[in-house]
């Protein structure tokens, strides 16, 4: 504690300190250290209460009664529905469709005859009023409230009894008890902590959403993670109209689980095949162009990769890297260039995967690599074919997970031929199972010969 009395803490991670800096130590954000009142330690009595133990086995399991939203990728990745007393947090940049995806919930749930209370308290109720009309949402059971102060809402709350709470944002919400601005890292712990009372005390489903940082997290104290049942991050580019729902915390269900949606004109949309949006017909046309099978969470998707491969007018050629991570395609080129001696130091290369889902499954390395050689060597990849697979840095071709899964899903959808890792127990003799980057290399050079 300072001499003047003063504190200041850091908004991003929380940090505090006795004087004001322009960047925080612990976290290297700048400009956000700001000044709070410091917090008075109060004494409680200690409690004589002592609180009654269950025995494991005299506990009795009964399976939970969710409640379904009539939408089935959002009912999937909840586990079968929304459990009666959860609080899930929905997180996602600015504008990209957190409130269109909480009112359409909403509208979904009402129509169930559900009561539901919408504090949208960054926006007014006749701008919510509009876009419930453009969406073509009546929501006879929907009360709308814009109520920056946390303690009004829950006033109204306790009046009316909702079976459904939602807060939009935890950043635009403030406890009146708390002398300090909505959004500081005090506020949103006190108000996500009385939030989540109510919802345990009245069994209440209790919806919150949160911005993220230019980092991708949520904006906040990370406890306010842990202290929720469920984290889901709202992705997608804003201009385009793909969007994604990945769970992060799910107690309820399975994490690393994504629920696929379109953004139109009347709102978002389910998309129930995502490899037959992702994936164009006509592959075999161009060099450069291949089809790759990944893992969303449990859930097998077919991606485009588009590869582009030109001399380079500049004294350092460009790399211009979209749908996976930089440094993955950074290590996938190197080792093209060493082991098949493809000259890449020269060209400016470009890498796309089309229809704006980002790929984190390392499955993605053979057909990357694929459409890199496709590109550079002039010559089309089969278009009914396939492939996955991680690329090491001595280049071998490892096995990854779910393969089984992954060859069904191609099959199902009518692809046949495919080069994937060495399977334990053998792979259909239509498929080429390669050890390493060199077989890669003479496949394409077989499928020059063929054409």
């Amino acid at each position: 504690m300072s001499k003047t009395g003063k504190v200041y803490r850091c908004k991003e991670c929380g940090y505090t300190t006795s004087h004001w800096l322009g960047r925080c130590p612990q976290c290297d954000a700048w400009n956000s250290i700001e000044e709070v009142l410091p917090e008075k330690e109060t004494k409680k009595p200690l409690t004589s209460r002592i609180p009654k133990g269950s025995r494991l086995e005299e506990i009795e399991s009964s399976p939970l009664e969710r409640i379904t939203t009539d939408y089935l990728e959002i009912d999937r990745l909840l586990g079968g529905g929304i459990v009666p007393g959860s609080v899930l947090l929905i997180g996602g940049e600015p504008g990209i469709g957190k409130s269109t995806l909480m009112l359409q919930i909403s509208d979904a749930l009402s129509r169930k005859g559900l009561r539901v209370l919408y504090n949208c308290a960054e926006e007014s109720v006749y701008q919510v009023g509009l876009r419930a009309k453009r969406l073509g949402i009546d929501g006879k059971n929907l009360i709308l409230l814009s109520e920056s102060s946390l303690d009004a809402s829950i006033n109204l709350y306790d009046e009316i009894r909702p079976d459904v709470f939602i807060t939009d944002s935890i950043q635009a919400v403030k406890d009146e008890s708390v002398e300090t601005q909505a959004g500081t890292i005090s506020q949103i712990k006190l108000c996500t902590s009385k939030i989540i009372d109510i919802a345990k005390r009245d069994n209440t489903v209790a919806f919150i959403t949160g911005h993220v940082t230019k980092e991708g997290v949520l904006a906040g104290p990370k406890t306010l993670e842990h202290m929720v049942d469920g984290v889901f991050y709202f992705e997608g580019e804003r201009d385009g109209m793909v969007r994604i729902l990945r769970a992060v915390k799910n107690r309820y269900g399975d994490t690393n689980e994504v629920a696929f949606m379109e953004m139109e004109s009347s709102g978002l949309k389910e998309i129930s095949n995502p490899s037959l949006f992702f994936v164009r017909e006509g592959l075999g046309e161009t060099p450069g162009a291949t089809v790759g099978v990944i893992m969303e969470g449990t859930r097998p998707i077919l991606v485009e990769v588009q590869a582009l491969v030109t001399r380079s007018v500049y004294s350092v050629p460009r790399r211009i890297v979209q749908g996976i991570d930089y440094n993955r395609f950074s290590i996938i080129t190197a080792v093209l260039e060493k082991l098949l001696q493809m000259p890449l130091f020269n060209k400016d290369v470009f890498l796309n995967i089309p229809g704006g889902v980002n790929v984190k499954d390392p499955g993605i390395d053979l057909p990357v690599a694929l459409a890199i050689i496709s590109s550079t060597m002039e010559i089309p990849v089969p278009s009914d074919m396939f492939s996955f697979g991680e690329m090491g840095l001595t280049g071998e071709i490892r096995q990854v997970m779910w393969q089984e899964k992954r060859i069904e899903e191609a099959v199902r959808l009518g692809y046949r031929e495919g080069v994937i890792p060495v399977m334990k127990r053998g792979g259909p003799r239509t498929l080429k199972e390669v050890r390493f980057l060199r077989e890669v290399y003479e496949f394409i050079k077989r499928c020059q010969t063929l054409s």
